[in-house]
């Protein structure tokens, strides 16, 4: 998946986590797989991690939308995932989501 500065502020960045991919020097934006991706991510900073996976898992209609709701669910982040399938319900994606 390529997320760009613009991705995430469409889906609602705040303005301290896109500061920090801006100073990452992603500006064009980064294509990895979710594993390499959050090695990326500050151990300060955890929750951007979930916050990522949390969008990802309500707006993706594909494995990498699968793959972020799997993670969040093994991980038992529950909050996240309450609002990810909120957020599914409402783009009625919901069926593909809970077949994983």
């Amino acid at each position: 998946m390529n997320i760009t500065c613009d991705l995430l502020k469409r889906w609602g960045a705040c303005g301290r986590g896109l500061e920090w991919f801006r100073k990452e020097g992603y500006t064009d934006g980064v294509a990895l797989p979710l594993s390499e991706i959050k090695k990326r991510i500050p151990k300060e900073h955890p929750e951007y991690w979930y916050w990522l996976l949390a969008r990802m898992a309500a707006h993706k209609n594909d494995q990498e939308g699968i793959e972020a709701y799997t993670i969040l669910k093994k991980q038992g982040n529950i909050k996240k995932l309450d609002k990810s399938l909120e957020k599914i319900s409402e783009s009625g994606n919901k069926t593909t989501r809970k077949s994983v």
